[in-house]
């Protein structure tokens, strides 16, 4: 190992870092390496067993599709043991992702071309998993996905506005913040209920 860089930028609930080898001859190969945060995601296990169904499966549809498995999806790299995590003597949960070169990450957007490339590449990822066995997956925290449960917790916050901060948000955005998205929720949910 030549060096271990934190990578602060990349989120706010696992520790991640770029950890860069070399070889004999001088060539680098990076790797993301993470702590996961065990009071978010209270079995690692379960989170990996998740990531690893999901991006084993996209591997199969992208190469199936002529892409490359090594850039368009995560790649875990497993432990010596075979699991796809590796427990420190603290009982700390660490997983590695080999790290994706020549890559670019935007956190706030200000050109509709490169917000039009994002809406394209989550589309085809939603696309490829379509027919992934969803009942499979692991629910790594309990009402995360329950969109209509984190709606009434929003409704509920602009409501109360501890943080004095809708008036902001609303003069910002200039829509009419709860009411907006109530009319899209509903009109979200009989879709939902129509098609599936």
């Amino acid at each position: 190992m030549k060096q271990i860089d934190p990578v602060d930028e990349y989120g706010h609930i696992n520790d991640t870092y770029r950890v860069t080898f070399e070889n004999e001859q001088g060539v680098k190969k990076h790797y993301i390496l993470q702590q996961m945060n065990k009071s978010i995601f209270k079995n690692p296990v379960e989170l990996m067993e998740n990531i690893v169904g999901v991006t084993e499966f996209l591997k199969r549809k992208i190469s199936a599709n002529g892409g490359n498995p090594e850039r368009e999806t995560l790649n875990v790299i497993p432990a010596k043991d075979g699991k796809p995590y590796y427990v420190d003597s603290e009982g700390e949960y660490w997983r590695a992702y080999v790290f994706i070169e020549n890559t670019v990450s935007y956190d706030l957007i200000d050109n509709p071309e490169i917000l039009y490339e994002g809406g394209l590449a989550f589309g085809r990822f939603q696309s490829m998993l379509a027919d992934y066995p969803a009942k499979t997956l692991h629910e790594t925290i309990p009402g995360f996905h329950d969109t209509k449960e984190r709606f009434e917790t929003f409704k509920k916050a602009v409501e109360e506005d501890v943080c004095s901060r809708v008036d902001l948000v609303r003069a910002r955005t200039q829509f009419k913040l709860v009411s907006d998205m109530e009319h899209k929720w509903k009109v979200m949910e009989n879709i939902v209920k129509k098609y599936m």
